[in-house]
């Protein structure tokens, strides 16, 4: 029931406090300039993969968070680590788009280099060109997210004076606006589900608008349904 899922959402929150590492999809809404966003926080660690795919079903961008700490980017860019299977997941789903965070670029392994970032961007793009993304696919930000360095506001120029790309907020808010057609019959893709005084189900409009009322046909089983609610996150 509806207390239990609390109880467990508590829980959670309590073993990614205690882990250290994201478990659950967590959500939350923001508005730029030009656009409105939803974020979903997936986990990154390899026990927990079928939450990714959870919020990767839902999102029309992508965004790769890499450590420029020495040492880490290559952890989790061997075959060991899971960089490449988390921007393989994001290409096999769909995600055309690839927003690459360079973080913890002020640690003092790397303290802003040029070098490292190129060395990072060099390396992983390689992979980026294997699984099908093109140079104008991929979006490469250096910051620190310690500081909030290049997140909102431009980084200091006497921190990289190499740099003249935006920040990430810029980034977000010129991100092409994906094509949907209204027009078109609903197609909606169910990606989760449970009971709780009716069915509910989760997922993504791909076309189509659903409406309050109407009628619908479940497929491939061609089960007619009723739409009675409809919360939008």
């Amino acid at each position: 029931d509806l207390s239990a899922r609390k109880i467990s959402s508590s829980l959670s929150a309590d073993d990614e406090r205690e882990k250290g590492k994201t478990v659950e999809i967590g959500k939350a809404n923001f508005s730029l300039v030009k656009k409105r966003f939803t974020i979903l926080d997936g986990p990154g660690h390899v026990g927990f993969l079928p939450n990714l795919l959870l919020g990767a079903c839902q999102a029309d961008f992508a965004c790769l968070v890499i450590s420029a700490k020495e040492g880490e980017f290559e952890a989790g860019f061997e075959k060991s680590g899971s960089t490449r299977e988390h921007a393989l997941l994001a290409k096999s789903l769909g995600v055309s788009k690839v927003v690459i965070l360079v973080n913890k670029m002020d640690e003092e392994t790397v303290n802003w280099s040029e070098k490292r970032f190129n060395t990072i961007r060099n390396n992983l793009f390689d992979y980026l060109k294997k699984i099908g993304y093109k140079e104008d696919d991929v979006y490469w930000v250096p910051i620190s997210g310690l500081h909030g360095d290049n997140i909102k506001v431009a980084l200091d120029k006497s921190k990289a004076p190499w740099y003249n790309g935006p920040t990430f907020f810029e980034v977000l808010d010129n991100l092409p606006v994906l094509n949907r057609d209204n027009n078109a019959p609903l197609r909606f893709s169910i990606l989760d589900r449970y009971k709780d005084g009716g069915m509910h189900v989760m997922g993504k409009v791909e076309s189509g608008i659903m409406k309050y009322g109407s009628s619908y046909t479940m497929m491939p089983t061609k089960i007619p349904i009723e739409i009675q609610w409809i919360f939008n996150h």
